[in-house]
């Protein structure tokens, strides 16, 4: 299973395509693919500890749905000002060195534990800042 985010910015002209024409939908994966806060998708195993950090560090900004809501497949909407204030926030995490630290405790706890579902999920510098970028450029986004 994975979390698919898709942009809800006007500056995002998704183009309308036929799902029967292979060229048109191959057109559209690669629009989706160069087009900045167009998509961002995580399998369960990256979103799950990738969602966690963002509400640990962004609860402030968060409503009780959102957060509950990014837990799941169910169209939480993330309105423009709030990803970008998250994509702010993640930038300033991410230069301050607290993902790092965040990340190296993570894995120091997944090499000792003992709790096979905890230590299958992963986390990661790249995979924020790639969040972050996605956060600043999307003009909010919804969590498919």
């Amino acid at each position: 299973m994975g979390f698919d985010l898709n942009g809800v910015g006007e500056h995002l002209k998704r183009p309308n395509i036929n799902w029967d024409n292979d060229k048109q939908v191959q057109e559209y994966f690669k629009w989706e693919k160069e087009t900045p806060g167009a998509y961002f998708r995580n399998n369960s195993w990256w979103w799950r500890p990738l969602w966690q950090y963002v509400c640990l560090i962004a609860d402030d900004l968060l409503t009780d749905e959102q957060k509950k809501g990014g837990e799941y497949n169910n169209d939480v909407l993330i309105d423009g000002d709030t990803a970008k204030r998250l994509g702010d926030r993640l930038s300033i995490a991410l230069s301050n060195g607290s993902v790092k630290i965040y990340q190296e405790a993570r894995d120091c706890f997944r090499k000792y534990c003992k709790d096979k579902a905890f230590a299958d999920y992963y986390f990661s510098e790249e995979n924020v800042k790639a969040f972050k970028d996605f956060c600043l450029k999307s003009g909010g986004f919804t969590i498919d």
